[in-house]
C-alpha cells in the first residue's frame, strides 16, 4: 500500500510542478492563467489525498483554500491580483492546509480583549490543531491595536522581519 502511495505522490509531484510551470509560462506569455490549470491542480490534490494511507484533515485543506480565496477576492477588488492568480493560489493552498501555514500572533499585554492570557490561549489553540510554525510576540504596555500604538515602528519592523524570514 505504501509503495503504491509513494508512486502516486511521485507522479503527483511531477504533475504539480508541470502545472505550475505551465501557469507561469501562460502568465508571462499571455498575462492569463487558464482555468483548466487551476482545476487540474484541484483534481490532482483530490487524487493524491484520497490515495494517502495517512488520515487527511480535509477541513484544514478546504479551509486554507477558502481563506486564500477570500483574501484573494479582497486583493482583486483593490486591483492588486488578477482573477487567474487568485484561482491558482487557491488551488495551490489546498496542498498546504492550515497546519503548514506560518502563524504570527502579536498583541499587547494590556489588551482589554484578552491580554497576555488571551494571546497564550490563542497560541495554545493553534498548537493543538497541529500548527508547527507559530510565533507569539507580546509587547509590554501594548493594547489592542498594535499597529496604532506608540511603538508601531517596532511592531511593523517585527512583522516585516517575520514575513521576510518565511519567504
Amino acid at each position: 500500500m505504501e509503495s503504491y502511495y509513494l508512486e502516486i505522490t511521485r507522479i503527483g509531484l511531477y504533475l504539480y510542478i508541470a502545472l505550475l510551470v505551465l501557469a507561469a509560462i501562460f502568465d508571462i506569455w499571455k498575462y492569463i492563467i487558464p482555468n483548466v490549470l487551476s482545476v487540474a491542480l484541484i483534481g490532482l490534490f483530490v487524487v493524491v489525498a484520497a490515495a494517502s494511507p495517512f488520515p487527511i484533515n480535509w477541513w484544514s485543506h478546504l479551509g486554507a483554500a477558502a481563506a486564500f480565496f477570500a483574501v484573494g477576492i479582497a486583493l482583486y477588488a483593490f486591483k492588486i491580483l488578477g482573477a487567474g492568480d487568485i484561482k491558482l493560489i487557491t488551488s495551490v493552498s489546498l496542498f498546504a492546509g492550515f497546519e503548514q501555514l506560518p502563524v504570527l500572533i502579536l498583541g499587547g499585554e494590556r489588551d482589554p480583549v484578552g491580554g497576555t492570557k488571551g494571546l497564550e490561549r490563542l497560541a495554545s489553540a493553534y498548537r493543538d490543531t497541529g500548527h508547527r510554525d507559530l510565533t507569539l510576540k507580546k509587547y509590554d504596555g501594548g493594547r489592542h491595536e498594535m499597529l496604532n500604538e506608540t511603538n508601531r515602528d517596532e511592531v511593523t519592523s517585527d512583522v516585516l522581519n517575520w514575513v521576510s524570514s518565511r519567504l
